[in-house]
């Protein structure tokens, strides 16, 4: 009977209206278990879904953020509906409870998900604007920035930058993202330096794991870029001690061994035990061509031309080469002919390499523009060279018929 008391009671109060003080805990109550909450849980798993879907190209300098495209984020279209619906219902039906200001936030997520930046900035810039200098406002400002990155807007994105820069009251735990958009700005811009400043301001604020491996092994590639190998080598070691996911561990080890060799110790030893060891494990066995690749190179930075070659040779005979390895591993042969003046078989390793070419290759413009020179250059050489042979011959009769002998034989 008691129990039942207090409901009606309850009850009583509720509906006497949401102005007394049991009816404004109900509204908020309800707004944010009801609504709220699953709102953002939505939002943080579709977060996750994202991050898990996107594949990243180690062949390039990695974005800061993992998010895709545009185009990409509408198929988030369905779950961002949910979205939209449950915070409609809080702006509506409670526009004063004490949530209403994560309704419009989670509504501006919600059109960020789905691509629609337009959207997303509006409901951004309201919440910034109404809320003014507290917490969820400077979140606001935070996401109107991610939401230009994506859209490429850079003027805007370093406008928002250098604003929430010169804030004194910016929150020191939104710092990191703002760093982090910096970095990803000065990525674009190809300005090295300044998005390794920002990159190693964000280090330590950072929390979540797989932001840290991410953000260790870009700054190990701005590293490579600016030939710091020893700083390269710090960061890739960093990343690897975090027992990252497959992809990160394999390109982590790969860049180690590269940077190893052209650090200051010029660590020859110790980069082909990393790739050695590699070769042992047999996850490794569909990325072999990628090792056996390395391995060429670390041979003919330690000057061993020869096993530079039986390396990168089995490399090119491995099934599982990509295209872009495969223009590469060509293109190594046919320099290591070329500087032992061997040039018939350097241009054919050259002609092997421009076959396989393709635009996605992130040196395209140039080996295209260079293989151009190439074929003028190589044809004069492989000319002569024969026209040296031919003549060599003639001089020399008995050279000449051993070598009929021999074609005669086979």
């Amino acid at each position: 009977m008691k129990k039942i008391l207090l409901y009606f009671l309850f009850a009583g109060f509720i509906w006497s209206g949401c102005n007394t003080w049991i009816g404004k805990q109900y509204v908020n109550t309800v707004s944010r278990y009801n609504r709220i909450y699953h709102a953002q849980k939505i939002i943080r798993e579709t977060d996750e879904d994202i991050r898990k879907a996107y594949k990243d190209d180690f062949n390039q300098l990695l974005p800061v953020f993992n998010l895709g495209s545009e185009s990409s984020l509408k198929a988030n279209g369905g779950e961002m509906d949910k979205v939209l619906k449950k915070t409609s219902k809080v702006i509506e039906k409670h526009p004063k409870s004490k949530w209403a200001d994560d309704a419009w936030f989670l509504m501006g997520q919600s059109y960020f998900y789905r691509g629609d930046f337009f959207a997303a900035i509006e409901n951004f810039e309201y919440v910034s604007s109404k809320y003014k200098e507290t917490d969820i406002a400077y979140r606001a400002n935070l996401w109107t920035l991610y939401s230009y990155i994506l859209m490429e807007k850079e003027s805007e994105s370093l406008a928002i930058i250098t604003k929430l820069k010169n804030e004194k009251s910016f929150p020191e735990k939104y710092k990191k993202g703002l760093f982090l958009s910096a970095a990803e700005i000065a990525i674009k811009q190809k300005k090295t330096s300044i998005a390794l400043e920002n990159i190693n301001k964000a280090i330590p604020l950072l929390k979540d794991r797989g932001q840290k491996i991410r953000t260790h092994f870009i700054a190990g590639q701005l590293y490579q870029i600016l030939d710091s190998f020893d700083q390269a080598s710090f960061h890739f070691n960093r990343v690897i001690k975090y027992t990252p996911p497959y992809d990160f561990n394999f390109n982590a080890q790969i860049n180690l061994a590269s940077a190893l060799v052209q650090s200051e110790g010029k660590s020859y030893k110790r980069a082909q035990s990393v790739l050695q060891r590699m070769l042992k494990d047999d996850k490794n066995i569909e990325y072999y061509g990628r090792i056996y690749y390395e391995l060429g190179k670390v041979d003919e930075m330690a000057n061993q031309p020869l096993a530079a070659l039986k390396h990168y040779k089995t490399a090119a005979a491995q099934k599982q080469s990509n295209s872009i390895l495969k223009t590469n591993v060509y293109n190594s042969i046919g320099e290591l002919y070329f500087e032992q003046e061997d040039f018939i078989n350097s241009e054919l390793y050259y002609d092997s390499a421009n076959g396989t070419l393709s635009e996605n290759h992130p040196n395209f413009d140039k080996l295209a523009n260079l293989r151009e020179d190439q074929v003028n250059l190589l044809t004069n050489l492989v000319t002569l060279q024969r026209n040296d042979s031919l003549l060599m011959l003639a001089n020399n009769p008995k050279r000449l018929e051993e070598i009929i002998e021999e074609q005669l034989r086979r």
